[in-house]
């Protein structure tokens, strides 16, 4: 059952990550506090997006355990 959720969880990134375009970012993804956090912190999708080349999602305040 873990391993349903987590898999489900690591699909709604792409899915509800890219139903909104941030506008104020200029991308085509969006940051979704109800993602970052039960996905440990991937759900900060317009930093993913902006920052490709990183591993860290999160930036300043926002919860993220992706770099550990």
């Amino acid at each position: 059952m873990n391993m349903i959720l987590i898999y489900n969880t690591r699909d709604a990134i792409n899915s509800i990550g890219h139903l909104c375009e941030d506008k104020t970012k200029g991308f085509e993804a969006r940051n979704d506090l109800l993602l970052g956090l039960p996905a440990f912190g991937d759900g900060w999708h317009t930093n993913h997006h902006k920052f490709a080349w990183g591993a860290r999602h999160g930036s300043g305040k926002q919860f993220n355990l992706t770099i550990i």
